[in-house]
């Protein structure tokens, strides 16, 4: 009956609270998750077992030695209890082959091969990490024992979070808390022991190969032979979610991505198109959800808040998911389509960010001085636009409004047909609604604005650095001009033999392409006149590689498309994403009709590169 009256008021926060054989539990991890990261020793009442696992674990990282006052004040137990129960924790210490040290000047501390102490690590990492998040959270820990804890945290999640990119995964919090907790006691120990023993000449793991560096360069330390084997175990048990998805299906999906950007994009007049981050991303996003064949996470995010403000995106999102739904021949679910809004919404805002950097605003007031240098001040602190200047109102019909695209006036300016707004000059709360209100409204200008303009800023398009460019795969070896093709196979099989020749793929690719196009349709057209025939990573693709093949007068895919192709693209890749810098270009770059009818004009490969590398070097220029 109490249970059930408790139950009454937790539920309303989400708990609820069973007892089964005397152990009481709680239904909600995320609320555990948070308990823990703030319990300290002083909010938790220690078993004796408990209390001989955290002296151990104290004597352990600092293995120069406690004295007995130290760790009486660390756990936070009276000295009459530590007194009686020290033999019961000198046996305590024997299962796991330790000896307990009484140094005089020094204190206790444990004697024992590394071997078992590792073990005894492991342990508590895998089976009471809890144990671990309440010593470390505790005043009397960090104070008493390691000053340095805080940096060292920093130091190690730090570590570990560019271990994690290294490897393109995500890990579970509870493997990122074993990881971190093992590095950091690792780093108290090496450095009191000063274990130098290399670990040069063995052969290590891929996850070793990474790791290693990484503790040299954070941690300023060689890690010891004897460390290896404990360190590759732990990692081999770390449970992790992977950011990408290597699948034979890569080109599809991306080539199938980048038709729902572009439509949006379209649709909008947003140049969603191009931002290659969100194009790389989503990409591997949706090669996820069409991988697993499940949501990608147990719970749909709440995206109201962000709905209410973005509802042209949520709606122009869902009236194109056809294409993938087709593609995937199911219906995606909600809670797919929330994460893949995500990535529309961040985009949209980034692009936004990047509009409102460059919008230009004029304050006019009475004077241009005094409250109106502080308006100009309160501005800057809340907007990240660009200010001109202030001018007096005398000065208004000299200031160029061309430069300008809104004007803030602490006076009423009836005689300006021009953009404005009037405001209090101590800047209330509602003028600061009514500025952020207009300049939403005029950023949503310029966005369509720019949509066939140079892009923005640099940041909108974060390239894969060490990917390579179209003009460095498509060079003159890998295009063909033609005035006719007899059908679209016979174009896939001349653009395929200009793989086939330069040894990128063998004949066995090119069929599958052919065949990966009656399959699935002609979802390959990704612009006017232009086709990306592609087939699923396999053995037969010897090297990354783009072939391109323009027919004066053009073909049809099939009688239901009508639609008209004069230019083959065919590529053919090895992994997931170093082609994908070449497909974003060609992309880009076919999207022009100019582009492509001044290539027709092309008499012969050679014509044709130069048209390409102008061309895409002139794109890059603008959009940079």
């Amino acid at each position: 009956m109490i249970i059930a009256n408790i139950n009454d008021e937790v539920n309303k926060i989400g708990l609820n609270i069973r007892i089964n054989e005397n152990v009481v539990s709680i239904n909600n991890k995320q609320f555990l998750d948070i308990l823990l990261n703030e319990l300290e020793i002083k909010d938790y009442k220690l078993t004796k077992c408990e209390r001989f696992d955290l002296i151990t674990t104290l004597l352990i990282i600092n293995n120069e030695g406690l004295n007995y006052e130290k760790i009486i004040e660390i756990l936070e137990i009276s000295k009459s209890t530590f007194y009686l129960e020290l033999d019961e924790f000198r046996n305590f210490l024997l299962n796991y082959k330790f000896d307990l040290l009484n140094i005089h000047s020094i204190g206790l501390t444990i004697q024992s091969n590394e071997y078992y102490i590792n073990r005894f690590i492991l342990n508590i990492l895998n089976e009471k990490i809890y144990l671990l998040q309440i010593l470390f959270n505790s005043n009397n820990y960090t104070i008493s024992v390691s000053n340095n804890y805080i940096n060292l945290k920093t130091r190690v999640s730090k570590l570990v979070n560019v271990f994690e990119n290294s490897k393109d995964i995500n890990l579970f919090d509870q493997s990122n808390l074993v990881l971190t907790y093992y590095l950091m006691i690792f780093y108290y120990r090496s450095n009191k022991n000063q274990l130098d023993n290399s670990a040069s000449n063995i052969k290590l793991s891929y996850d070793m190969k990474i790791l290693l560096p990484l503790i040299k360069k954070y941690l300023g330390i060689d890690l010891p032979k004897e460390k290896i084997d404990f360190f590759e175990e732990l990692i081999s048990n770390m449970k992790y979610k992977s950011n990408v998805v290597k699948s034979s299906k890569s080109p599809s999906i991306q080539i199938i991505t980048r038709k729902f950007i572009d439509k949006i994009s379209l649709e909008l007049q947003v140049p969603f198109h191009k931002d290659y981050q969100l194009f790389e991303n989503l990409s591997n996003h949706i090669l996820r959800i069409y991988s697993y064949h499940t949501d990608v996470e147990d719970e749909a995010p709440d995206l109201s808040l962000f709905t209410i403000e973005n509802i042209h995106i949520d709606s122009s999102v869902r009236k194109n998911l056809y294409l993938l739904n087709n593609f995937f021949s199911r219906e995606l679910t909600n809670n797919e389509i929330s994460y893949i809004l995500i990535y529309f919404y961040g985009s949209y805002e980034k692009i936004k960010q990047s509009v409102i950097n460059n919008i230009k605003i004029a304050i006019i007031c009475n004077s241009g001085i005094g409250t109106s240098q502080l308006l100009k001040l309160k501005l800057k602190q809340k907007f990240n636009f660009q200010i001109l200047g202030v001018f007096n109102k005398r000065e208004i019909m000299d200031l160029d409004l061309n430069q300008c695209d809104l004007i803030i006036s602490t006076v009423v300016l009836d005689h300006i047909h021009f953009p404005s707004l009037y405001v209090n000059s101590v800047l209330s709360s509602n003028d600061i609604n009514l500025i952020e209100a207009k300049i939403n409204k005029i950023s949503y200008k310029k966005i369509n604005y720019y949509f066939n303009q140079p892009i923005l800023k640099e940041d909108i398009l974060l390239r894969n650095n060490k990917s390579k460019s179209l003009k460095e795969y498509l060079t003159v070896d890998y295009i063909k001009v033609t005035d006719d093709v007899k059908s679209w196979e016979e174009a896939i099989k001349i653009a395929g033999d200009l793989l086939i020749k330069n040894n990128v793929v063998d004949k066995g690719y090119v069929i599958n392409c052919i065949k990966n196009i009656k399959e699935k349709g002609p979802y390959i057209i990704i612009a006017d006149r232009t086709a990306l025939p592609h087939a699923d990573i396999s053995n037969e693709i010897m090297a990354i590689g783009f072939s391109l093949l323009i027919i004066r007068n053009p073909i049809f895919f099939d009688n239901n498309t009508k639609e008209k192709i004069n230019f083959i693209i065919m590529f053919a890749t090895l992994d997931y994403k170093s082609h994908l810098s070449a497909l974003f270009d060609i992309t880009i770059l076919f999207s022009d009709d100019n582009f492509k009818n001044e290539l027709l004009k092309a008499n012969n490969s050679v014509e044709a590169y130069e048209i390409i590398r102008k061309n895409l070097n002139y794109k890059l220029k603008k959009e940079n």
